[in-house]
């Protein structure tokens, strides 16, 4: 005899995976947190991560006094096929989410075997 285990439910959308508590202090330090749900909804439909999304806080090296909470998805495909993502990503992200909080938000990603 064999037993089935219910599925558990699909997260919701736009749901956000636990922030790690220097991110957290760092999004709500700058107004970000309203803005992850769409981030990582639209990052989940356009890139269709192979795992875990990374997360920290970096300093620019660039510009001194700037941070920014960088997003690391993992991924699968040829360089083209991601970029084509990433762009069909930010087409969709630009108009949602204000200039001050894509100032601050980071899309990066890397290729998993």
């Amino acid at each position: 005899m064999s037993v089935t285990l219910p599925t558990p439910p699909a997260p919701p959308a736009d749901a956000v995976p636990p922030l790690p508590a220097d991110v957290r202090a760092f999004a709500d330090r700058h107004n970000l947190a309203e803005h992850l749900p769409t981030t990582f909804r639209l990052i989940r439909e356009e890139f269709d991560p192979v795992g875990e999304v990374a997360m920290r806080v970096r300093d620019d090296s660039e510009v001194e006094g700037h941070t920014s909470l960088v997003l690391n998805v993992p991924v699968r495909g040829d360089v083209s096929s991601v970029l084509d993502r990433y762009y069909r990503y930010l087409e969709r992200w630009v108009p949602v989410t204000p200039p001050d909080a894509r100032m601050r938000l980071t899309v990066i990603w890397t290729f998993q075997p």
